[in-house]
C-alpha cells in the first residue's frame, strides 16, 4: 500500500508540472504564431518602445510588493497565506499610486532620463502595468499554495489569447502604442481572472483581516522586504536595464531587434521556466514546512530536466529560428536573427537556472540572494559598459550580454546548491545533537 501511495503521489506531482507546462506552452505558441503578423503591423521602432515599457514595468514589479508574495506559500496556516496575498495587493496599490503621482510631477525629467521623446505620451501606462502585473504574480503564488495548477494553466493561455488579439486589432487600427495597450489589456484580464478563481476563501479573508494581522505577518517575513526586494530589483535591472541602455546608445531600431529575440525565445523560455519554478517552489516550500526530507534531490532532478530540455530541444530550435528570421518576419528583421544566435547560450543556461530559482527564498537565505544578484548586476552592466566605452557595435554589445549572462547564471546555480548543502548539513547536525541529548538524559535516568 505504501508503494502504491508513493506512486500515486509521484504521478500527481508530474500532473502538476504537465498542467503548468501545457498552459505555458499554449501561451508561448500563441506568442510565436502571432509574431510574424505583428512584425508586419509594427516596425522595429514600435517594438523598441514596447521593450522600453516592458523593462520599466518589470522594474516597478520587482519592488511594488516588497516581495511578500514569495512568502505566501510558506506559513503553516492557510489563512495567513491568504492574508499575505491581501498584504501584497495593498502594498502594490500604494506603490502604483505613488508612482503615478511621481511620473505626473516629474514627467519632463523622467522623459529626459529615458532619452526617448516618443515615449512621452505613454508614461502613464507604466503604473497601470505595474499594478496588474504585481497583482497577477501575487495571485499565482496564492494558487501555488492551494495547488490550483489548473487555474494557472488556463490563465496563461487566456491571457496570451487576449494580449495577442488586442495587439493585432490595435495594430490593424494603426493606434500608436498598440503593442503596449494590448499588453495592458492582457495583464488586466489575467490578474482579474486569477483573483476571482485561484485562491478559495479570499473574499472572507479581506473582511476578517485586521491591521494587526497584516503588521504581524509583515514583521514575521520582513527579510523578504529588507533583503529580497533589493535582490529582486538587481535581478530585474540585470535583465532589463540593458534594454534601456541599448535604446539610449544604439537607438530604438536596435532595441526592437533585441526585443524580437526576447519575444521569440527569451521571454518564452523565461515563462516556461517560471512554470517549472512555480511547481518547484510549491514542493520545496512544502518540504520545508513539513520537514520530511532535504530538497537536494528535488533540486538536482529539476535542474537536470531543465538543462536537458534547454540543451537538447531548445538549442536546435533556436539555431534554426535564427536563420529563418528574415523569411518568417521579413528582411527588415534580419539583424534580429544574428542577435538570437549570439544570445542563445545565455538563454539556455538561464532556463536551467530559473527552474530552481526560488531555492534561497524557500531556505530564507535572502542574504545570499542579494549578494548573488549584486554580482550578476555588476558583471552584466560592467561588460556592456566596456563595449560601449570602446565604441563597439550593437553586435559586440550582444556578445557582452551573452558571456556575462552565462557566467552570472552559472553563479546563480552554484549559490543555490551551496545553500542547500549547508541547510542539509545543519539539519543533520541538529538531528545528531538531539539524539545525543536524548541518550544523555536516558543515562542520567
Amino acid at each position: 500500500m505504501t508503494a502504491i501511495a508513493a506512486f500515486l503521489r509521484k504521478r500527481a506531482k508530474h500532473r502538476d508540472v504537465l498542467k503548468l507546462v501545457a498552459g505555458t506552452a499554449v501561451a508561448q505558441l500563441i506568442l510565436i504564431l502571432v509574431a510574424p503578423i505583428l512584425t508586419r503591423l509594427y516596425d522595429p521602432d514600435e517594438f523598441g518602445l514596447f521593450a522600453l515599457y516592458y523593462a520599466l514595468v518589470s522594474y516597478g514589479n520587482s519592488i511594488a510588493s516588497l516581495r511578500y508574495e514569495f512568502a505566501i506559500p510558506l506559513p503553516q496556516d492557510d489563512e495567513d497565506g491568504r492574508r499575505l496575498l491581501y498584504l501584497t495587493i495593498v502594498l502594490t496599490g500604494l506603490f502604483s499610486t505613488t508612482l503615478m503621482c511621481l511620473l505626473v510631477l516629474g514627467h519632463d525629467a523622467f522623459v529626459g532620463w529615458l532619452g526617448e521623446p516618443k515615449f512621452i505620451g505613454l508614461l502613464w501606462v507604466v503604473p497601470v502595468g505595474v499594478f496588474f502585473e504585481s497583482m497577477r504574480v501575487a495571485c499565482r503564488q496564492g494558487a501555488i499554495r492551494f495547488k490550483n495548477y489548473q487555474s494557472l494553466a488556463q490563465n496563461d493561455a487566456g491571457q496570451a489569447m487576449l494580449r495577442a488579439a488586442s495587439q493585432i486589432g490595435l495594430g490593424a487600427a494603426r493606434l500608436n502604442g498598440g503593442l503596449i495597450f494590448g499588453d495592458i489589456l492582457g495583464r488586466i484580464g489575467g490578474a482579474s481572472a486569477l483573483l476571482l478563481r485561484a485562491v478559495p476563501g479570499f473574499g472572507h479573508t479581506i473582511l476578517s483581516t485586521s491591521l494587526a494581522d497584516l503588521r504581524r505577518l509583515a514583521a514575521r517575513y520582513r527579510r523578504f522586504a529588507i533583503l529580497s526586494t533589493p535582490a529582486t530589483f538587481l535581478n530585474s535591472a540585470t535583465l532589463y536595464l540593458p534594454m534601456v541602455v541599448i535604446t539610449r546608445v544604439y537607438g530604438l531600431t536596435a532595441a526592437g531587434f533585441y526585443a524580437l529575440t526576447q519575444r521569440l525565445i527569451g521571454i518564452p523560455l523565461l515563462l516556461l521556466g517560471k512554470s517549472i519554478l512555480q511547481v518547484y517552489f510549491g514542493r520545496a516550500a512544502e518540504l520545508r514546512r513539513t520537514g520530511t526530507r532535504s530538497i537536494e534531490r528535488l533540486f538536482l532532478r529539476t535542474f537536470r530536466g531543465t538543462f536537458f530540455v534547454g540543451f537538447v530541444v531548445i538549442a536546435p530550435i533556436g539555431l534554426v529560428g535564427s536563420w529563418a528570421t528574415p523569411l518568417v518576419f521579413g528582411e527588415a528583421w534580419t539583424e534580429a536573427g544574428v542577435y538570437l544566435r549570439i544570445l542563445l547560450p545565455m538563454y539556455i543556461v538561464r532556463f536551467a537556472a530559473n527552474g530552481v530559482g526560488p531555492t534561497l527564498e524557500v531556505l530564507e537565505r535572502q542574504d545570499l540572494a542579494l549578494g548573488r544578484e549584486a554580482f550578476r548586476f555588476g558583471t552584466t552592466l560592467g561588460a556592456l559598459g566596456v563595449v560601449i566605452a570602446a565604441g563597439g557595435s550593437s553586435r559586440h554589445a550582444m556578445w557582452s550580454l551573452s558571456v556575462a549572462g552565462t557566467l552570472g547564471y552559472g553563479v546563480y546555480l552554484w549559490t543555490s546548491w551551496r545553500a542547500i548543502r549547508a541547510s542539509s548539513s545543519d539539519s543533520r547536525n541538529k538531528v545528531v545533537v538531539g539524539d545525543a541529548n536524548v541518550h544523555e538524559d536516558s543515562l542520567k535516568k
